[in-house]
């Protein structure tokens, strides 16, 4: 019980840590990213900034099942999990759609 509990305030932790990576990748890579697009980056901006921290998040809990194998069962149960890969799709989705229709 208690590993299950200290597994989820683990898992807890990583997201917090990757909203906050989000927070200054959002702002201070993809704002002159778009701006160099032609694209303003003014709008629905957490919008973005949840795109990416899920985006990040995602792509380290794969690397992480990659590199760990099966030893974590709430890695593992994630990892195999259709709504995670449904969440990933649909993070990367909301970073890149305004770079392929050109606006915000």
């Amino acid at each position: 019980m208690l590993d299950i509990v200290k597994g989820y305030l683990i898992t807890l932790g990583e997201l917090l840590t990757f909203i906050a990576f989000g927070f200054f990748i959002s702002e201070y890579g993809l704002s002159n990213l778009y701006e160099q697009a032609g694209i303003s980056y003014m709008g629905n901006i957490g919008k973005l900034w949840f795109g990416i921290s899920l985006s990040l998040f995602c792509v380290y809990s794969i690397i992480s099942h990659r590199s760990k194998g099966k030893s974590q069962e709430l890695l593992k149960g994630r990892i195999g999990s259709k709504s995670f890969y449904v969440v990933f799709v649909f993070s990367i989705y909301t970073v890149l759609s305004p770079l392929m229709e050109g606006t915000f």
